[in-house]
């Protein structure tokens, strides 16, 4: 006599699995290719103002200004995509789970967890890359 329900366990954990690891797989690929495209159109347009940032510094603007203003550009820049991401994540997840109240016994809402956790991860690495680089850029600082 089989027993149905280490049956139906290995099958919800075996599907846990393959669904952790095809999301991440494909969501950490989106997320790295997000990230660049954010980052080089960030040091893009901070090789194209470089320009309007030494004007700034004739015209006497401290340097703290600027850092300031250029951080609060990136920010931007990184934030608006993942605010939208999050909401994206919360009304989906919320939405599966009216529909499909057994999807939470497989364990998704940890896995959802670490994904958002890794998100930020790799956002802000490439948030903080991108703002000293643009300092760099404006400072015409080289780092070889």
């Amino acid at each position: 006599m089989i027993n149905y329900k280490l049956v139906i366990d290995g099958e919800k954990i075996s599907l846990n699995v393959a669904f952790s690891f095809i999301s991440i797989y494909i969501g950490v690929i989106l997320l790295i290719s997000a990230g660049a495209i954010l980052a080089l159109q960030q040091l893009t347009e901070s090789t194209v103002n470089k320009e309007r940032f030494e004007l700034l510094k004739k015209l006497g603007v401290s340097e703290k200004d600027m850092k300031k203003s250029i951080f609060i550009q990136v920010f931007i820049l990184f934030a608006i995509p993942l605010a939208l991401d999050l909401a994206n994540t919360i009304f989906l997840s919320k939405s599966i789970f009216v529909v499909s109240p057994e999807i939470t016994q497989i364990g998704i809402v940890k896995n959802l967890l670490s994904t958002i956790a890794i998100v930020i991860i790799v956002y802000g690495i490439y948030f903080f890359s991108s703002y000293f680089e643009s300092l760099n850029i404006i400072n015409e600082k080289k780092i070889i």
